[in-house]
């Protein structure tokens, strides 16, 4: 197939535009000029031909080298094609390919004098860059794409995110650090402070060392005071209350239950012949349990004393944690052993009272049963149950 005679303008078929010399491809619309002699399987190469033009000019260079590849599958010799592709790499600033495929299409049509100034035009431009060191490509060298997209795909855009995502890693691990902070400073069932006596010298109390290095002066509890003698002004029909002894150190009690246990003590108008000694609590159900041993050996006629020992324990016990739900007392007694030739320590009364219960008035001459209906899950020792 040969082109037109050189010089000659014809009109593109499909814009009407004019079409000049050895045009190969309307300037207007990229429609392929017409040939003489062109065959059917010609006309098929110039309408890919024609197709890869226009995604040329569209940019769209992976179409364009497509149509390009599959024109040359079906005529290897066409030296348009070959001219085409080295167009397509041109636009795309890749001179060595422009250079390769410009010298193969010479090469099938030598005469041509457009292919010869394009080869010469990259051979030029090849030679400058062995000279000098290559200059940065134009905004749309790589795809079309700006400026802020190369930046997007490259280092400087990684390093931004990875700089972001640690400042905000340390944020947050800064916030969670606060939080654990303030749960820990400002949450628990029974306080932490520690409230024990200091032992005092030479009937003096000790000196304990506060913010500073200052000296800070611990008060000690306040000394039992007996009650007033049988028939002395201000006697009362009450039974007579007992001092408690030393509180004893628990195994398996925590800081701040042994410092409730020693605030709970300190209270000597609670006590009705028994005293506490071990507290345990439960965060998870808010409840907290005492355990009170009764001072000698119980009988079935000391139940009213033991429900109200184990009533005011309860009632002393919320005062100082008002966030419990509930309290369970244990009472530990000397009771007979099966043989009934020994005593030991054996629980005497167990059961769990609310709030409301614990602090209700009582009439203190009322039975054991309407004291004991202030309390769930009562259990007695066998010793003691009623009829006993």
């Amino acid at each position: 197939m040969s082109l037109l005679q050189s010089g000659q303008a014809h009109t593109c078929a499909s814009c009407g535009g004019e079409i000049q010399g050895e045009a190969a491809f309307c300037p207007s619309c990229g429609a392929a000029a017409p040939r003489v002699g062109a065959d059917e399987a010609g006309a098929g190469v110039e309408k890919q031909l024609a197709a890869a033009n226009l995604a040329r000019i569209r940019k769209n260079w992976e179409e364009a080298i497509r149509l390009c590849l599959e024109a040359l599958a079906a005529d290897p010799d066409n030296a348009d094609a070959h001219t085409l592709l080295g167009d397509i790499y041109h636009d795309q600033g890749r001179v060595e390919e422009a250079a390769v495929w410009y010298q193969m299409a010479l090469d099938l049509d030598p005469g041509n004098a457009s292919l010869r100034t394009k080869l010469e035009r990259e051979k030029a431009v090849l030679k400058a860059r062995r000279g000098k060191p290559a200059p940065p490509p134009p905004d749309d060298a790589d795809g079309g794409e700006s400026r802020l997209e190369r930046f997007v795909r490259g280092e400087g855009y990684r390093s931004l995110i990875n700089i972001i995502t640690l400042v905000l890693a340390g944020l947050a691990l800064i916030v969670l650090i606060a939080l654990v902070i303030r749960q820990l400073g400002g949450d628990g069932a029974v306080e932490t402070a520690d409230t024990s006596p200091v032992p005092s010298v030479a009937g003096r109390p000790q000196e304990r060392s506060g913010q500073g290095g200052a000296p800070e002066q611990t008060q000690a509890p306040a000394p039992y005071s007996p009650p007033p003698a049988a028939g002395s002004p201000g006697a009362s029909t009450t039974p007579p209350r007992t001092q408690p002894p030393p509180a004893p150190q628990s195994p398996g009690t925590a800081g701040p239950e042994l410092t409730f246990l020693q605030r709970l003590r300190a209270q000597s108008d609670i006590w009705l012949g028994g005293s506490p000694d071990a507290v345990w609590s439960d965060p998870r159900n808010r409840s907290v349990t005492v355990s009170v041993t009764w001072q000698g050996t119980a009988t079935s006629a000391d139940r009213v004393r033991i429900l109200r020992q184990a009533k005011e324990v309860a009632r002393a016990a919320f005062a100082l944690e008002p966030q419990a739900a509930r309290v369970a007392v244990r009472v530990l007694a000397d009771l007979p052993d099966f043989a009934g030739a020994t005593t030991s320590r054996q629980i005497a009364f167990m059961g769990e009272i609310f709030p409301a219960e614990a602090n209700r008035g009582m009439d203190e001459n009322a039975d054991a049963d309407t004291w004991e209906r202030l309390f769930t899950g009562v259990y007695w020792h066998p010793l003691l149950r009623p009829g006993a």
